[in-house]
């Protein structure tokens, strides 16, 4: 396998760097032995004639902050010129206007664009670019300051043909038609071709959008594609997806070609767990820039000994941070971690080895000034967000822990645990903590080895109490967005 590995690279290099040395020249006969290897540990990643996808379309998303719903209302009222009414129907414009400022989780179905002539009051009668057979258009009202108008362009019957043509071309029609390509594997060939015509039906849509309804453009992702072509499986799926799927350049488990009736932000429970990804993550389906990955830049590693712990902060759209009701739950879980390394270290602690007692302290003082620094936006979030978020609505497709299941109100189940664990050391905090540090200077009094001997015990127990006292505090804030 080693040979065939070298193979891969000269092929993978070949026409960069011909320098005719004896060590970098292929053979016909190495050339033939490796594709005999490749087919034969990839025997499977071509389709089969009896099987097929069924390219459905993409959506493509518009976001709009509460600064910029002047677009989306002068979008909403050129598409009102162009629609059929029943005549005892409002504008849609209008009934945005009206939902757009409650304190609501909203969809609302706007219309199919289609070419077809109708009094259906859902039809609007605008003829779709020609790769298309209609446009779903819906708006999505999620959070305070996010509001989304999608477009779902669903292909022709023709044009899903031809895209799924091009995953049943044989070897030879494939490399007679990319002779320049003769070096690649089937696979990559057939990912190009893809990524060609999406990026064409991306153009088509989006220029047609400028140009029917040019005040939908929002400043966010003007330019931006948001969403991979959404795949629908016939009734009977194929055996191997994921390989197909490789072959797309999607991730079977991660990307938007099984999401069928999703708004562009179908959000998994970080906790879930896949076969392939024993890593946490948190999956949404749109725009490319901001889906959430494990190397992506909205992840933030906490670090230490909980290195699998990937907190997912917020997806910024330059105008407001925007909570996901998701990150609320993780980070809970995160508090929980930490208080028990806390307890743990802490009941390790010898009062009397001041050097040993040092460390330790200043370690606890990192972990929690990084608490301090961070549940701040998640509090604060939380309370603007209150009033209409619902992590159990369908809008969040909630897949929750055992633990959750076991305990309908999870802060409930954190705060009874708090409460065993620290009934003793509350006890003690409220006798002494009138008395001593406030808590702002506690860590660095604490840290100072200039300290009497006879005061260091009974600060380091206003140390961890008020410490954990903190924790809860923030429970008990968390506990109030409901």
């Amino acid at each position: 396998m080693e040979r065939f590995k070298h193979i891969i690279n000269l092929i993978n290099n070949n026409q960069k760097d011909n320098k005719n040395d004896n060590n970098t020249d292929i053979s016909n006969e190495e050339k033939q032995e490796f594709w005999g290897q490749y087919k034969k540990e990839n025997k499977n990643y071509l389709l089969k004639n009896n099987d097929s996808f069924d390219f459905v379309g993409f959506w493509t998303h518009e976001i709009y902050s509460s600064n910029d719903l002047k677009n989306l209302f002068k979008a909403l009222e050129e598409f009102d010129e162009n629609k059929i009414y029943d005549f005892r129907e409002k504008s849609i414009a209008d009934t945005v206007k009206s939902k757009i400022y409650s304190p609501n989780i909203f969809t609302k179905n706007i219309g199919i664009i289609t070419s077809k002539h109708s009094y259906n009051s859902q039809l609007i009668n605008i003829d779709p670019p020609s790769e298309f057979e209609y446009i779903r258009v819906k708006l999505y009202h999620q959070l305070d300051s996010l509001t989304f108008l999608s477009f779902l362009f669903v292909l022709r019957k023709n044009k899903m043909k031809f895209l799924d043509d091009i995953l049943k071309q044989d070897i030879k029609s494939l490399y007679e038609n990319h002779s320049f390509e003769k070096f690649n594997p089937p696979s990559i060939i057939k990912k190009k071709q893809i990524e060609k015509e999406k990026d064409l039906l991306y153009k088509t849509a989006t220029d047609w959008i400028k140009e029917k309804a040019p005040g939908i453009c929002s400043k966010q992702n003007l330019h931006h594609p948001v969403c991979d072509l959404i795949l629908r499986n016939q009734s009977n799926p194929i055996k191997n997806e994921p390989k197909y799927m490789k072959t797309l350049g999607l991730n079977e488990k991660f990307n938007s070609w099984n999401f069928e009736n999703t708004t562009g932000l179908y959000l998994t429970h970080p906790y879930q767990k896949y076969e392939d990804d024993k890593r946490r993550k948190l999956i949404l389906a749109g725009n490319k820039e901001k889906i959430i990955d494990s190397n992506n830049k909205l992840l933030h590693d906490i670090g230490g000994d909980m290195t699998s712990y990937k907190i997912p902060l917020f997806i910024d759209d330059k105008v407001s941070r925007i909570l996901i009701p998701w990150v609320f739950f993780y980070i809970s879980e995160v508090f929980l971690k930490y208080l028990y390394k806390t307890r743990d270290e802490l009941t390790q602690v010898s009062f009397s080895e001041f050097q040993e007692d040092y460390s330790k302290i200043k370690n606890l003082e990192n972990e929690f000034s990084w608490i301090e620094s961070i549940v701040p936006h998640f509090i604060n979030d939380i309370q603007k967000s209150k009033s209409f978020i619902n992590y159990l609505k369908q809008n969040f497709k909630f897949k929750p822990l055992l633990l959750h299941r076991q305990k309908k109100d999870f802060f409930s189940y954190i705060q009874s645990l708090l409460n065993q664990n620290l009934e003793f050391m509350s006890k003690e905090y409220e006798n002494i903590s009138a008395r001593y540090y406030s808590n702002i200077n506690l860590f660095s009094a604490l840290s100072n080895k200039e300290l009497s001997d006879d005061n260091l015990f009974i600060q380091k127990i206003v140390l961890v109490i008020t410490a954990l006292m903190l924790v809860i505090n923030i429970i008990m804030l968390a506990l109030n967005f409901d």
